[in-house]
């Protein structure tokens, strides 16, 4: 039995209402306060549905960066740092730009979001020669074709570039 159209709509109307309401609560990163009205929303919506909730509250550790990104000359991209990533001072981390493992760059390497739970990820991080990790992160699939809409590392490999985050 197929769905009725209008049930259809009105479940496209709920699901983009329900991700209107969590995307307006800001950033949902561990204990911020976008995290916080995520979970009061979340017992509210789930209250709404007859369930009994609780809530848990425990004290947490962490740092939040107050900058982060990388900077070629004039042109700043905005990144995000890796979860445990140390800080670096005011001044940042200088270095070349290089797609090879060099101990005096700062290795730029190509890796899908999933690339987190592969032995791709950790070696990189752990066992290979570099200065700092800039990753650029790929669809589910590596595209070998350049457009205009995704950074090319290989141009600006011989560039000095400041990597911030403190």
């Amino acid at each position: 039995m197929r769905p009725s159209p209008h049930s259809l709509d009105e479940a496209k109307a709920r699901a983009a209402a329900w991700l209107t309401a969590w995307d307006s609560q800001g950033h949902h990163r561990t204990g911020t306060s976008g995290d916080e009205a995520g979970a009061l929303w979340l017992a509210h919506e789930v209250a709404g549905l007859g369930v009994n909730v609780t809530t848990e509250v425990f004290q947490l550790n962490r740092l939040d960066p107050v900058a982060c990104y990388l900077q070629l000359n004039n042109d700043r991209i905005s990144a995000v740092p890796i979860f445990d990533a140390p800080a670096t001072d005011a001044n940042g981390l200088t270095g070349p730009l290089s797609l090879s493992e060099r101990e005096d760059a700062i290795l730029v390497a190509q890796l899908s979001p999933r690339s987190v739970y592969t032995g791709e990820y950790d070696r990189l991080r752990r066992d290979s020669a570099h200065r700092a990790l800039v990753i650029v992160c790929t669809g589910a699939r590596r595209s070998s074709v350049p457009r205009a809409d995704r950074p090319h590392c290989g141009r600006r490999a011989n560039r000095q570039a400041p990597l911030h985050f403190r």
